[in-house]
């Protein structure tokens, strides 16, 4: 009797939203834990992606999946950290002159907007760089690539995706307690988002491969 009630317990679907949200909580603390480094971000971040993807279907635990994704990455996506640490470094800083000057010296009206600019670079491939880093084994080079071709050809989504992830973030300084839950929703959306967008992308490219050989 203690057997079918546990059974049933466990089948229950209060028990599977408890257990779900905990996967949830534990995912986003390894995210926040593994961020810290700073160079770790991008791996940390993919690694999220990866389990928000696989860990329905991968039969592993949520810390295991984590750390498998995370080691997996570890090296090019640490190099990614820094590539876009370093930029972003040198972007806030050419913003911060063009607004508050050099010393005594005062930067041209111009130069203000065109230090703006120079954030398109990271707005235009970081989300789907972690995308493509994660699902696919490209040079550095040529996922960048990708990932500027596929932000460009929609960019309606990944302005979404910026303007998603600016509300997390606020909501998650407003709220600290947030940051156990929304970092994993967060990426799940993102995901799913970027997911369509890199298959349809990849089956319109065989598609055109496919007919080019009829021919």
């Amino acid at each position: 009797m203690d057997d079918n009630f546990y059974t049933k317990i466990s089948n229950s679907f209060f028990y599977n939203i408890g257990e779900i949200l905990g996967d949830i909580m534990i995912a986003s603390i390894l995210w926040l834990l593994c961020c810290l480094p700073v160079v770790t971000i991008i791996p940390s971040t993919s690694a999220l992606y990866y389990v928000c993807r696989n860990y329905r279907e991968s039969g592993l635990s949520v810390t295991k999946l984590f750390f498998k994704a995370f080691r997996k990455s570890f090296k090019q996506g640490a190099f990614f950290s820094v590539i876009y640490v370093l930029y972003a470094f040198i972007s806030g800083s050419s913003i911060f002159f063009a607004i508050y000057g050099i010393g005594d010296v005062k930067l041209p009206a111009f130069y203000l907007p065109f230090s703006f600019i120079t954030l398109l670079p990271i707005l235009f491939t970081l989300p789907f760089v972690i995308a493509l880093h994660t699902r696919f084994d490209n040079s550095i080079k040529k996922t960048i690539s990708n990932a500027f071709i596929l932000s460009s050809m929609n960019p309606v989504i990944t302005i979404y995706i910026w303007i998603l992830c600016a509300i997390v973030v606020g909501i998650s300084v407003a709220f600290p307690p947030a940051l156990l839950i929304l970092p994993s929703l967060c990426s799940y959306y993102v995901v799913s988002m970027c997911d369509k967008i890199i298959d349809k992308t990849s089956g319109t490219e065989e598609k055109s491969e496919d007919a080019s050989s009829d021919e």
